[in-house]
This record gives C-alpha cells, structure tokens and sequence, in this order.
C-alpha cells in the first residue's frame, strides 16, 4: 500500500520540476497597485523565444491587467484576493506554458489613510469659505 504525497512533499516535487516564482504586490483601498508587481523567478524553463528579462515583464504585465478587472477585484480583500490572482496565475501557466510553479503570492493591503486632525480642521474651513 503506498501513502499518499503531504502537501509539502507535492509541493517539493513541483519546485523540483517547474521552479519556483516570487510575486510581492502592495495594493491600496480600490485594489489600485501601489507598489510592484516585484516577481523573481527560480528553476523555470522560459520559452525559447524569450529572454528571463521579457519573460519578466509580461509577466508583471499580466498581474497588473488582472488586477485592472475592477468588477472582479475590487469586491475581493485578503484571502479572497490571494486565492483569486494565484488561481488566475496557476491557470495562465498551466494554460501558455504547460508547467506549474509553486507560486508564492505576498499581497500587502493598505487601508485608507487618515488625515491628521489639523488637516481635517483646515479642510472644513476651506469648504466652508
């Protein structure tokens, strides 16, 4: 009888055979990107046309455009959102690419800012001159 595979062991062997692709976006309140995509790659095999470099930007390019789709993003937050761009981002290697990276995804999420109270002061008086 053989066990089956832990998660870490899958996971292993996709590293092993796919490689490895790091993703770190910072995103504000509307999903608006604030910083990133920065993505960094290991043990992939790149198509043969394409430099690591270009591979690079149409890959941030098409984490950006997803992030584009408002009607689709803009009602997702934390887990939601991850789970969303990793099924997106697993499909679109599966699909172009015939492989599949472990995808690490680091989204940070930055709520509104507050004004400080001197600020808030100084717009109610604008508003009201």
């Amino acid at each position: 009888m053989t066990a089956k595979p832990s998660s870490v062991t899958i996971s292993r062997i996709l590293l092993a055979e796919d490689g490895v692709i790091n993703i770190a976006i910072t995103v504000g309140p509307e999903k608006q990107i604030i910083a990133g995509p920065d993505i960094s790659m290991r043990g992939l095999l790149l198509p043969r046309d394409m430099s690591p470099d270009e591979f690079l930007q149409q890959l941030s390019a098409d984490v950006v455009n997803i992030l584009k789709d408002k009607k689709t993003v803009a009602k997702l937050s934390g887990e939601d959102l991850r789970a969303f761009l990793l099924g997106v981002i697993n499909n679109h290697f599966s699909e172009n690419f015939r492989s599949r990276p472990l995808v690490q995804l680091l989204i940070q999420e930055i709520k509104g800012v507050k004004k400080p109270a001197a600020e808030k002061q100084s717009a109610k008086t604008a508003e009201a001159d």
